[in-house]
């Protein structure tokens, strides 16, 4: 893949060894909870949501803008000032420079994009072993999160369609909308399995319903999985590093709370007979094929 772009410009990666993790899914599936019990533990860095990967990934080889290593500096920069949630407040001219000064031979995306997040940690004043990302929507980046960190980790969150359409609806995001958000509940889905099958070895996929039930043995499977420490207390809401940072955002309340299974069902049991008919026939064969209760 991107064999053309390969042959000129700077590269993806360089074979860094480092293995940072992604946790995508379809939003509303659990991702900010998880991103709260992972940052629990020290050294794990997981900044706010990163959209500004998209722009980027596409731009660079469009544009074949990487042939210039400042250009590319600035256009990183800028764009995860402009396209993240809250990462600076400002241009981060202190990194631009920094990493315009970084050697020819080191030179790569992944270089770049792994520099920013320890960067941000170091504003958070995390001392950071290792980072991950929280972004549900870079579930459509995978073709090229894999070809720039190949030994990256991905962590799918997997919950029923019909709950997750229900809490889309309720944050407000799509309106009184149902069929938008079940068409991103099934393209999301779709997209992470075909990924699963092409590389089953660099994906974990956990189910919202049995995080939620069974907290302390699922965070003992993802935390095997990354190959990083359980401390005791990882499931306590004041031990994570991101708290103040969720307290920021009305639709993240729920992951600042104790973890409960309350939330599951509560698409079927609260959804209209009318909703509930506009998006059977967008869910219902996925629903089906991962064993989630078909609606009627």
């Amino acid at each position: 893949m991107h064999n053309a772009f390969l042959k000129k410009g700077i590269p993806w990666h360089l074979n860094e060894k480092e293995s940072p993790f992604f946790i995508i899914g379809s939003g509303r599936c659990g991702t900010t909870l998880l991103r709260r019990v992972l940052t629990s533990v020290e050294g794990i860095h997981i900044p706010p949501e990163n959209w500004a990967l998209h722009d980027l990934c596409w731009r660079f080889e469009k544009y074949r803008m990487l042939e210039d290593w400042d250009t590319s500096v600035d256009i990183a920069a800028i764009a995860h000032f402009e396209s993240t949630q809250g990462w600076f407040k400002e241009i981060p001219e202190q990194f631009i420079r920094i990493a315009k000064k970084c050697p020819k031979k080191d030179q790569s995306i992944y270089w770049l994009l792994d520099s920013l997040y320890r960067y941000h940690s170091k504003l958070k004043d995390i001392q950071c072993t290792r980072w991950g990302d929280k972004t549900p929507l870079n579930v459509n980046l995978l073709p090229y999160l894999i070809d720039i960190f190949p030994d990256a980790k991905f962590i799918h969150l997997l919950r029923d369609g019909v709950d997750v359409v229900h809490s889309w609806k309720k944050q407000g995001h799509y309106g009184d909308d149902v069929i938008k958000p079940a068409q991103r509940w099934y393209k999301s889905v779709t997209t992470a399995n075909n990924f699963i099958e092409k590389y089953p070895d660099k994906f974990l996929q956990i189910r919202y319903e049995n995080l939620v039930q069974n907290p302390q043995i699922v965070t003992e499977e993802v935390c095997n999985y990354l190959s990083i420490s359980l401390p005791d207390n990882i499931l306590k809401v004041e031990q994570s590093s991101v708290t103040d940072d969720l307290k920021k955002h009305e639709h993240y309340k729920n992951a600042l709370k104790p973890i409960t299974n309350d939330f599951v069902g509560k698409g079927r049991r609260l959804l209209s007979k009318e909703e509930k008919v506009k998006i059977k026939p967008i869910i219902n064969d996925l629903l089906k094929e991962y064993e989630y209760l078909p609606l009627q």
